[in-house]
């Protein structure tokens, strides 16, 4: 992990899944599960890159590969699942 960054781990619940909404950036399962690990009120997720509170991060594959299947109604697996993203550590930036 490079320096000034943080590993944030994603779980996405049942509860996320039977909320979300199919091919909806903002409250798709993956979005719902990253708000409330990161405490972000903006959450914003497609198949390649996403956005948490501005950051731009990459959307990791497993992320990627369950949205797609929740997206074109195929059978997802039952259950949560897991996955970790790299942050910006702001309280490891120490202003000049």
């Amino acid at each position: 992990m490079a320096k000034g960054y943080k590993s944030v781990k994603i779980e996405v619940t049942e509860e996320d899944i039977e909320k979300g909404k199919q091919s909806d950036g903002t409250s798709c399962p993956v979005a719902l599960a990253m708000m409330r690990a990161t405490g972000s009120t903006y959450v914003y997720v497609d198949y390649i890159e996403s956005r948490i509170a501005g950051e731009l991060i990459y959307t990791p594959k497993k992320a990627e590969e369950f949205m797609r299947d929740f997206d074109s109604d195929s059978e997802i697996r039952p259950g949560p699942f897991a996955f970790e993203i790299e942050l910006e550590d702001r309280e490891a930036i120490v202003e000049p």
